[in-house]
């Protein structure tokens, strides 16, 4: 089995977006889809294999997501989100300096995007649904 083809089958799927590597080419070097993921067009050389492979454990890379994870939103989950932390802010225009958390994970209606005021986060949340924000964020 050559080199390449060890390393090819050796490859993780890419931890942000689940896309497959391309096969080393003969200059080594794998290739991540453009697919508007944060790696997209990032070339992997076959000597970086195992450190691309190396993964926190599950518990370490949710709490990474929470912090440091990027987080791609339509315009209507976004305006949604808005409408949430600032719902008055024509006549309130504190409301705009409220923080906000946005994180994927399983929450009260499922897996999705749920956003929360950051300072109060015991005062609840919602999930970001296209479906919803698409139609004034009423939900049915």
């Amino acid at each position: 089995m050559s080199d390449t083809t060890k390393d090819a089958v050796l490859l993780k799927p890419c931890p942000m977006c689940n896309a497959s590597l391309s096969e080393a080419t003969a200059s080594g070097y794998h290739h991540h889809p453009a697919n508007g993921c944060i790696f997209s067009g990032f070339e992997l050389s076959r000597d970086d294999v195992a450190a691309w492979n190396r993964r926190a454990p599950a518990e370490v890379q949710d709490e990474a997501v929470q912090v440091d994870g990027a987080v791609t939103l339509t315009g209507a989950q976004l305006l949604e989100a808005f409408q949430f932390v600032a719902p008055d802010h024509p006549k309130d225009p504190d409301q705009l300096e409220c923080e906000v958390t946005i994180q994927r994970g399983d929450g009260y209606d499922g897996r999705g995007l749920y956003c929360w005021i950051t300072e109060y986060p015991e005062e609840g949340a919602i999930r970001l649904d296209t479906a919803h924000a698409a139609s004034g964020g009423e939900r049915s």
